[in-house]
């Protein structure tokens, strides 16, 4: 199979510059016109028809590549989002216990080891407890400091993760009924939600790809494990 020689930084232009984000939001609207014409349903969007097709036309008249880019990269938080809540929802499911962990590293840590050796370390730490997880990494808004994130499927020892600071919460479901739910039954509603919050925990996971992209300019794969099928990573 042939390998695809991918531009990170170009990537990561895209990312930074807010173009996906726009021409996800273009996209949006043109296919709510298109439903709109052609069954009737409203879909609430950010933008109008005129707008979004006037940007869609400068976009891909002026900035054709970087448009391609954009919608590559929409595509590819698509899929990821879907496999991530496919995992986090079986996890959710069968371990009602998980948390949702934060790893960071000590200035030490960052300044003597590579970034594939802090990956191995949030690695040997998640999996020496035998229960599924994801986990990816994310950088500080403000300062950039690269730390991970992951759902665990168990509580965990935070004393254990020696390269910095570890904080675990308690995944809740949210208990704020959306009013498109009021008139459902009781435990239809309980199932929605709690679909609800795993998506909520998908994006947010695959959305640190993005951003890790954008600071680094590399690729940065989701970590996934599963105990009968062992460690994964997109």
């Amino acid at each position: 199979m042939r390998k695809l020689n991918i531009d990170y930084a170009f990537k990561a232009k895209v990312i930074e510059s807010g173009l996906a984000s726009e021409v996800n939001q273009i996209e949006k609207a043109m296919h709510a016109s298109a439903l709109l014409h052609s069954t009737g349903q409203i879909v609430k969007c950010n933008l109008d028809f005129e707008t979004a097709y006037n940007r869609w036309s400068f976009l891909t008249e002026n900035a054709p590549d970087a448009y391609l880019e954009a919608r590559r990269i929409n595509k590819a938080r698509y899929k990821r989002v879907g496999r991530l809540y496919e995992r986090i929802y079986t996890m959710l499911a069968e371990y009602p216990e998980s948390v949702f962990l934060t790893l960071t590293f000590t200035d030490v840590v960052l300044n003597s080891t590579s970034a594939e050796t802090r990956r191995k370390y949030v690695q040997r730490y998640l999996r020496a407890y035998g229960v599924p997880y994801v986990a990816n990494k994310d950088f500080g808004a403000k300062n950039e400091r690269e730390h991970y994130h992951a759902v665990i499927a168990c509580h965990v020892d935070l004393d254990g993760w020696i390269y910095g600071f570890a904080l675990a919460k308690p995944i809740t479901i949210n208990r704020t009924v959306p009013k498109r739910y009021k008139n459902l039954p009781d435990d239809e509603i309980a199932v929605l939600m709690f679909r609800d919050n795993c998506k909520a925990l998908a994006k947010y996971t695959a959305k640190l790809t993005n951003h890790a992209i954008k600071e680094t300019c590399k690729r940065s794969a989701v970590m996934y494990y599963a105990p009968n099928k062992g460690k994964k990573a997109e």
